[in-house]
């Protein structure tokens, strides 16, 4: 069963600091949301908590691109 850990979340973005945490999704499972779905939904929910749009852009744009090794 689908069970939301979006809070947890939070509070580790605000312990380790955005720059440390990649944000994604195991959305798309039977029991999960589709994945653009659940992803939307969790930034949106980092957004309306105070965490800025800069840096959720931060934690699903650009650590995975560096992960990936790809230029901006």
């Amino acid at each position: 069963k689908y069970k939301s850990n979006m809070e947890a979340n939070l509070e580790a973005i605000k312990v380790c600091g955005y720059k440390n945490v990649m944000v994604d999704t195991d959305g798309g499972q039977v029991e999960n949301p589709h994945w653009e779905i659940a992803l939307q939904q969790y930034m949106q929910y980092l957004v309306d908590h105070g965490i800025p749009e800069e840096q959720v852009r931060y934690m699903t744009h650009t650590i995975p691109m560096n992960l990936l090794g790809l230029k901006k």
